[in-house]
């Protein structure tokens, strides 16, 4: 009996060793996954750092140059919507005089037609 229970017990001591080493084997995988993906990680923000630094520079040029263009500050986002459907609606009242004038002329250059006498 005792030496069955030895045999036992050497196999599971054998079996729990085995499964320890595959933890610590599991663990070591993990750790070196964990570190590449903090080593990606740390790549992709330093690429975002200069990207925001770009997009920076490139809104500053872009106020700059609307400023020279507009000859003023550009204001809120809503101002610059209203500023644009003003002059949608200036663009459209033009075209529909336009319209208008040349319906004017297309009448009168039309001769009239008068129907006979009866």
């Amino acid at each position: 009996f005792a030496e069955d229970l030895s045999v036992d017990l050497e196999a599971q001591l054998r079996a729990e060793k085995a499964e320890h080493a595959a933890t610590t084997q599991a663990i070591v995988h993990l750790q070196r996954r964990l570190e590449a993906t903090d080593t990606d990680l740390q790549v992709t923000r330093r690429a975002l750092e200069l990207r925001d630094g770009e997009l920076a520079k490139a809104q500053r040029e872009v106020s700059t140059l609307m400023l020279q263009v507009t000859g003023g500050p550009l204001g809120d986002a809503q101002q610059e919507l209203i500023r644009s459907l003003q002059a949608r609606v200036a663009a459209l009242e033009a075209e529909l005089r336009l319209k208008d004038l040349q319906l004017s002329r297309r009448q009168a250059a039309t001769p009239t037609l008068v129907p006979p006498a009866p």
